[in-house]
């Protein structure tokens, strides 16, 4: 981005200040009033998906439904909506002048990630936030180079009256990334995340499968999480590099075998899959965890989905291209040694794999 267009971007987010403090004082809350929110306005994605279901049964009609919303990607909301059925009163565009009214109005607020750093809980307000994911990578604190930058997500967490975690792992490591302890107020909530219900209903999966035509294929689908920091993703490297990856699965894969594949919403669409046989987009939509019900196959690095792949019982392949890395010039300091022992342990762990999953598997079926 260019310096004009820095101060461009500078002017016109604090602009939003008078009206939003104005909104702060006059507007009354509204007690029917949920505003939803998923991944700053990227998308309408599973807890938040699975929620807005829910909120269209018949007992939620006399409430107003707001839904935060980019501009680029209320196409695809919009159609996501159309094709479920779903009712929202107010799509709006996230950082509008509206948006932050119906951030000082709702009486309820739903989010899966923060709201925008100006935002402030008003007395009465009840905010749940259920966290997009089970951190597997260091977060928080946890990471020294996003410290400076994780005041935001604190302040979130710490203004919510309800926390949604899946497990206790990850509870834990919430707390200690964003420093909870002694400081939040409110309820941790350990229950399944609403998106993973979809997993307890296979036939539902077999039944897209066949509607999609891919009745008798091996799907399996591609979920790399961003590379970077939250708020510098590295998309541009991040991109070419599955590019490669991609490349060689196309020429491996078999004609009964079908990769889909989905990037994470800070990385967008940066992908051309326009000229690969066995490879296409994931499907637009669709909600993901519809979609990942009926495949076969889970391809991830350290993204947090693998966490709730796991209740539909089909395979995740993990890959753990940065671990080698990580080992080599950190763990090994760049010893001569280090690329050897890393591929000798591999192998090592392949072989104990090969002779000992078959009689777990064996022993798990048995029961």
């Amino acid at each position: 981005m260019s310096f004009l267009g820095k101060v461009k971007k500078k002017l016109r987010n604090g602009s939003w200040y008078p009206f939003y403090n104005t909104f702060y004082e006059k507007n009354n809350l509204d007690p029917h009033m949920i505003l939803l929110e998923s991944r700053s306005g990227r998308g309408m994605e599973s807890n938040i998906f699975a929620i807005l279901r829910e909120l269209n049964r018949e007992e939620y009609k006399n409430y107003t439904i707001a839904l935060a919303c980019r501009s680029d990607y209320r196409d695809s909301v919009e159609k996501k909506l159309q094709h479920y059925g779903l009712r929202v009163d107010h799509l709006v565009k996230f950082g509008s002048i509206f948006y932050y009214r119906m951030l000082s109005k709702a009486g309820f607020l739903i989010n899966d990630s923060t709201f925008p750093g100006r935002f402030i809980k008003k007395d009465g307000q009840i905010y749940l936030n259920v966290w997009h994911g089970t951190p597997l990578k260091c977060m928080g604190r946890d990471n020294l180079e996003e410290r400076y930058s994780m005041g935001n997500v604190m302040r979130n967490l710490l203004m919510s009256d309800y926390l949604l975690f899946s497990n206790v792992f990850m509870e834990e490591k919430m707390r200690g990334a964003y420093m909870l302890d002694n400081l939040y107020q409110g309820q941790f909530i350990h229950e399944c995340y609403p998106r993973n219900e979809i997993f307890f209903h296979p036939d539902k999966g077999e039944a897209l499968k066949k509607k999609f035509g891919f009745g008798n294929l091996q799907v399996s689908v591609y979920m790399p999480t961003f590379r970077g920091k939250a708020d510098a993703v590295d998309s541009k490297d991040s991109v070419k590099e599955m590019q490669g990856y991609l490349d060689v699965l196309d020429r491996c894969l078999d004609e009964d075998q079908l990769l889909l594949v989905k990037l994470h919403p800070f990385v967008g669409n940066g992908l051309n899959l326009s000229g690969y046989q066995h490879i296409q987009k994931f499907p637009e939509g669709y909600d993901t965890y519809e979609v990942l019900n009926m495949c076969d196959v889970l391809i991830t690095d350290y993204s947090s989905v693998m966490y709730d792949f796991a209740n539909s019982g089909y395979t995740t392949v993990i890959l753990t291209a940065v671990y080698n890395a990580f080992f080599v010039s950190v763990v090994a300091e760049n010893a001569v040694w280090a690329t050897f022992a890393w591929t000798l342990t591999i192998t090592l762990s392949n072989l104990l794999s090969i002779a000992v999953i078959p009689v777990i598997s064996a022993l798990a079926d048995a029961q």
